[in-house]
């Protein structure tokens, strides 16, 4: 049904659209805690990478402003005894505030004793003593944000929170890589409400889920990062590639419920090795395992009705890594606003990290 557009309508919207620089500019000059880095002009795009370094009291900050795919795709890891090696596609040009574009034959000193290097595939982050640091990916705007000690200096605790315990070795393997699937996807919208579609929030769910696990030190794999039409076999082949310890696949109930599926326990179209037996049956065992699992973390954390079930979907029924499809409560049912999508999600994670192989 179309609607008829008032005049009005049309003169505060281009106000709007007249004013946005300077509504921006005036946003701009707002003090942001411990965080003064937010992007300045609409350079942090997808061909170039913003970084911005702040010194606080004990640390140094560096946040890598670019768009939301290179982010999500970017990681960093040591690369030696003083040295942060930060990952992002290829061919992606480097700007320092107040320094400049980077070249990539060159060192570039952004602070006392902190340096920088462009390298093929992202660029190096050198630190005098470097002695701890700690990896966070935000949304708006899209950032990877590292916070680096030097000498004896520890990372700053979360205020309100007691310091967490020296780090003692796992007394038992946890999964280490997983692939995230978000439901449907293009054309494909999904379940439909009067404020969302569940393609848009599938993806939205997948990326903030990515980013918790992956600040858990686990390996995150998505099958896609925008609004794309991928088909099952397309799905397939991209778990088949990656070989994830667990293979998720959100998509939205029609109610307030969580659901957890696995997948029977039988081989898909009578599918068998040439011994006569199921290839699928042991990463259908484990995967069932780990639904009640996971069930059992979240009702624990949260309030939520949470149900396990099997059922033959084509997804999960044909790839040799186990593999769940988790249907998240309706957002017309469940409050997302607040504190609830975080204290979910964090039930997500705490469950997900928790499970053993």
């Amino acid at each position: 049904m179309s609607r008829a557009v008032h005049p009005v309508s049309i003169a505060v919207l281009a106000c709007c659209l007249l004013s946005a620089p300077l509504f921006q500019g005036l946003c701009a000059e707002l003090p942001v805690p411990m965080d003064p880095l937010q992007p300045k002009s609409a350079e942090a795009d997808a061909r170039n990478v913003i970084i911005k370094v702040g010194r606080h009291q004990g640390f140094v900050r560096f946040v890598f402003l670019s768009s939301e795919g290179n982010i999500y795709s970017g990681s960093a890891k040591q690369a030696g005894k003083d040295t942060i090696a930060v990952e992002f596609p290829p061919a992606l040009t480097y700007h320092v505030a107040e320094k400049g574009q980077l070249r990539g034959d060159s060192v570039t000193e952004v602070a006392k004793d902190v340096k920088i290097a462009v390298k093929r595939s992202g660029c190096w982050i050198t630190i005098e003593n470097l002695s701890d640091f700690k990896v966070s990916k935000l949304t708006f705007p899209p950032r990877l944000v590292i916070d680096a000690a030097a000498g004896q200096q520890a990372m700053p605790a979360v205020p309100g929170k007691p310091q967490a315990p020296p780090h003692q070795p796992e007394t038992a393997p946890k999964l280490v890589t997983f692939m995230i699937d978000a439901g449907h996807g293009g054309y494909d919208k999904g379940i439909r409400g009067e404020s969302f579609t569940e393609k848009d929030f599938a993806l939205s769910l997948s990326k903030d889920l990515g980013s918790g696990l992956m600040r858990k030190g686990r390996k995150v794999f998505v099958t896609r990062k925008a609004d794309q039409v991928l088909t099952i076999s397309e799905r397939l082949r991209l778990a088949g590639q990656r070989s994830p310890d667990l293979l998720l696949s959100l998509h939205v109930s029609s109610d307030g419920k969580l659901r957890i599926y696995g997948s029977p326990r039988r081989p898909p179209d009578g599918q068998e090795d040439r011994q006569g037996a199921d290839p699928y049956a042991k990463p259908h065992a484990v995967a069932q395992s780990f639904a009640e699992n996971l069930a059992q973390t979240i009702r624990g954390e949260t309030d939520l009705d949470v149900e396990v079930d099997s059922l033959p979907l084509a997804l999960i029924a044909r790839v040799k890594s186990p593999s769940l499809v988790i249907e998240m409560p309706n957002p017309e049912k469940f409050n997302y606003e607040g504190k609830g999508r975080e204290k979910l999600l964090a039930a997500l994670v705490k469950g997900l990290t928790a499970l053993q192989p």
